[in-house]
């Protein structure tokens, strides 16, 4: 009886025992599927992670002055910076009967054109799609902007931001208040600039062919290509302190200038443990602030070392002209020294299986573990190469993935739901 007793007792012990784990293990996933944190994922995407330097640099570019043939309002006929040739008509000049006269004749028409030229882009086309809500997050994007700039003494691009506030808030005026006064004010504006424009006037045609620009700064000659040819660090920092200490002469007669190429130059200095890692006649990035953060790849042509100061020269040169480029003379520049591109991974996400750094991805209700290589570190995120090799069974990460950044008891396989 004892024998047959004990028999009978070992199996439902083991029938426990399984059914004790299977409790266990099914109590387990399913806290771990309704207990556990709801994962977080960004999409993989590539991006740039650039070191720059930034400084204040100076146009040199092969210009000369346009005199007339009589000094008074100019009425342009071309626009700022457009391509000219030798015959084309520039302007007419309307002769004012002295020199105090018509030197404020020649500004005050200059800055009503301006005043123009500025409600003309508030005007709102019947082609634009736009609405108040979309013109408040432009201004609140512009008004923060500005609040940066101020807070870093910065005013490289305050004019630029000023101007684009200007705009919204009269589009704002108008798409919101019928009685929007843009137009009635856009309007004076046109009668009062035909004040300036009476009596007789004189034609003025060029005589050779370039760019034309309305406005010089009477510092053409001195910044010039010539200059550049045996250009000094003392001689650099000499013409800076002129420009920025002295204003030049310029004859009433000069109603513009012409620049005979495409071809400028931007030279500004940087200190020198930033420089030594730029090679001349290699190509770099420049990201102009005044001109609404315009970036141009430019040709390092030379160096010149100011030991004295701890500072290198740079010369550069560029044969674009982009549509509304500002050249004036004096701008902040930033310059890409070097960058990587790879694809962004917070650190948050890395992880390791079977050994291999990598990251786990979501697709669909699966989860698969990817190999990384990574290329760059910074504090809470990391730059891993566009492609790689699979390893150890796992594919590398690819662009457009679920990377799961919170994941908790992750494993290659599990499913989520």
């Amino acid at each position: 009886m004892s024998t047959v007793r004990k028999k009978s007792f070992l199996p439902r012990v083991v029938v426990i025992v399984l059914a004790a784990l299977i409790f266990v293990y099914t109590a387990y996933h399913l806290a771990n599927l309704f207990l556990a944190k709801k994962i977080e994922t960004i999409i993989s995407g590539v991006t740039v992670e650039s070191d720059t330097v930034s400084g204040t640099g100076y146009i040199f570019r092969d210009e000369t002055l346009m005199y007339g043939d009589e000094v008074g309002a100019v009425d342009y006929l071309v626009k700022d910076g457009e391509k000219i040739s030798v015959g084309q008509k520039l302007a007419n000049v309307y002769g004012v009967s002295n020199q105090v006269d018509a030197e404020t004749a020649k500004k005050e028409l200059f800055l009503t054109d301006k005043k123009i030229e500025l409600l003309e882009k508030s005007i709102i086309s019947d082609a634009e799609v736009t609405d108040p809500a979309m013109l408040k997050g432009q201004a609140n994007d512009v008004y923060f902007n500005l609040l940066n700039l101020m807070a870093e003494n910065d005013t490289s691009e305050l004019d630029v931001q000023i101007e684009q506030m200007m705009i919204i808030l009269n589009k704002m005026n108008m798409l919101t208040d019928g009685s929007s006064d843009v137009k009635a004010t856009l309007e004076i504006l046109k009668a009062q600039r035909e004040q300036y424009l009476v009596g007789e006037s004189i034609e003025q045609f060029s005589t050779i062919s370039g760019y034309f620009y309305y406005t010089p700064d009477g510092f053409e000659s001195k910044f010039s290509p010539e200059t550049l040819e045996n250009m000094t660090a003392d001689r650099f920092y000499s013409l800076a302190y002129e420009y920025n200490n002295s204003k030049p002469n310029i004859p009433s007669e000069v109603f513009g200038k012409l620049a005979f190429s495409t071809r400028w130059n931007f030279v500004l200095p940087i200190s020198q443990a930033k420089a030594e890692g730029l090679e001349i006649d290699n190509d770099y990035k420049l990201t102009f602030k005044e001109n609404n953060n315009t970036t141009l790849t430019m040709t390092l042509k030379n160096k010149i070392e100011a030991k004295t100061r701890g500072e290198t020269i740079l010369v550069f040169e560029c044969n674009k002209l982009p549509q509304n480029f500002s050249l004036e003379r004096c701008q902040n520049a930033e310059i890409e020294l070097s960058s990587i591109e790879g694809i962004y991974v917070p650190t948050s996400a890395m992880a390791r299986e079977d050994g291999i750094l990598g990251v786990y991805i979501a697709r669909g209700s699966v989860v698969f573990f990817n190999k990384v290589d990574v290329i760059y570190r910074a504090y809470d995120y990391c730059l891993v190469a566009k492609t790689g090799e699979a390893e150890g069974g796992y594919d590398y990460l690819s662009t457009n993935e679920l990377i799961i950044t919170n994941g908790k008891n992750m494993f290659h396989g599990r499913i989520l739901e």
